[in-house]
């Protein structure tokens, strides 16, 4: 395989693309760097809020509860080393654990987008002018690049905010204060473990000179945009690798398990006149399905236990993989077992989850307890996550009604 290096970028995506291809390409565009937008958000103002905490801060809570997704997408080995760093509590090591989940973040990002674009390049391999794999990887090279800047703009936010009273007299001022010439970079960001230089309290917002910030921060993004390209790839690597086996693009082989979820869930019944989640669960091991369930198939019962305890009781589910629409529950009046302790006590390998759950006394609990048992979790693609929340808009917004009343208290 010719490895093409991320930074070898060419100038317009359309030369790579024929125009009967266009639409879809650009729909693809504008999804990755939205994603992107999205991974540079939250994890900005989350560390921002950590790196000034004696600051007057914005309501976090909605990027709080959004990093309990990012968590997930980003994987359970990717969140340990998050804690690991974030938990020594200096500045460096808070920014440094940030920028990391930030890459992470466009990890997933590159892989999701490079699927797509494999599956358009197979489909259509009679129009291109190269292989599928290099087709689609290039693509991603180019978009990789085009957000080079983020990465820039990314590390000036999380250390400070721009000063908009800042009075604009002429046209090179206003240049200046939309691309922020000005900033000078704070020494904890070429401090341990984010740089080479021992950590120093005293010195840590200490400022840099133009010549040293500006050289930083072309260093530390090109150094970020490389790394985004090694991963790159790693993927396309990958792809080459199934091609050559299967001969067809490597499938996506949950999707099905994922839909049958789904139209479980339909089917689930409410025990009483109240809002209940509709969820539906599916058990997998060794690409064979063991059982289906829905909530209320048995009364008073969760879809899980129906499908675990009730369809498999005397079935081996060690190793197996459970599709739920939900994340499993953590709390269960006594004597009934949580979903999520349930999985556990069964010895699951890996669960795939529809969406979290909105109740704030779970949000995120059960993924955490699913990963500290050292169980995989991912979560379902965009695409069926939005129909799952379809399915339970009412008890998406009773929970929400919920949130905003416990906040008014």
């Amino acid at each position: 395989m010719k490895v093409t290096p991320v930074s070898e970028k060419v100038e317009d995506w359309r030369a790579i693309t024929p125009e009967t291809l266009l639409v879809p390409v650009e729909h693809i565009r504008k999804t990755f760097d939205e994603g992107v937008w999205k991974c540079s958000h939250v994890t900005q103002q989350l560390c921002y809020a950590d790196l000034h905490p004696d600051e007057r801060q914005v309501d976090l809570g909605a990027y709080s509860a959004a990093f309990v997704t990012y968590r997930v997408i980003i994987g359970p080995q990717a969140a340990r080393q998050f804690d690991n760093h974030h938990r020594i509590g200096t500045p460096a090591a808070i920014f440094y654990a940030y920028l990391e989940a930030f890459s992470s973040g466009l990890d997933s990002n590159i892989l999701g987008s490079f699927d797509d674009l494999l599956q358009i390049g197979v489909a259509h391999s009679a129009r291109l002018r190269m292989r599928p794999v290099e087709w689609a990887k290039t693509h991603l090279s180019i978009l990789i690049n085009d957000n080079k800047h983020m990465v820039t703009l990314w590390i000036k936010s999380v250390c400070d905010r721009q000063d908009y009273s800042r009075p604009l007299s002429t046209d090179q001022e206003t240049d200046d204060f939309i691309h922020w010439r000005y900033w000078r970079a704070p020494k904890l960001v070429l401090m341990q473990p984010s740089g080479s230089i021992p950590f120093n309290a005293s010195a840590a917002w200490d400022r840099e000179d133009d010549g040293t910030t500006e050289k930083w921060l072309e260093g530390l993004s090109g150094r970020f945009i490389q790394f985004l390209g090694f991963h790159l790839e790693r993927v396309a690597g990958n792809a080459y690798v199934e091609l050559a086996k299967t001969g067809s693009p490597p499938g996506d082989d949950d999707r099905p398990f994922q839909l049958m979820a789904i139209e479980e869930a339909r089917k689930s019944v409410a025990e009483d006149e109240r809002p209940h989640p509709k969820v539906g669960a599916v058990v997998v091991k060794d690409g064979k399905l063991l059982s289906k369930a829905h909530r209320g198939e048995n009364p008073k019962s969760h879809a899980e236990y129906v499908a675990l305890d009730q369809k498999l009781a005397d079935e081996l589910a060690a190793g197996a993989t459970v599709y739920t629409t939900l994340e499993p529950c953590t709390t269960r009046e006594h004597p009934k077992i949580p979903c999520a302790q349930r999985i556990v006590d069964r010895k699951v390998a890996r669960v795939v989850i529809g969406m979290l759950d909105p109740n704030p006394d779970i949000l995120g609990r059960g993924v955490q307890l699913l990963n500290d048992a050292g169980i995989e979790t991912q979560l379902f693609p965009r695409d069926l996550t939005a129909q799952v929340e379809e399915i339970n808009r009412e008890w998406i917004r009773v929970q929400k009604e919920k949130q905003t009343r416990s906040k008014n208290k």
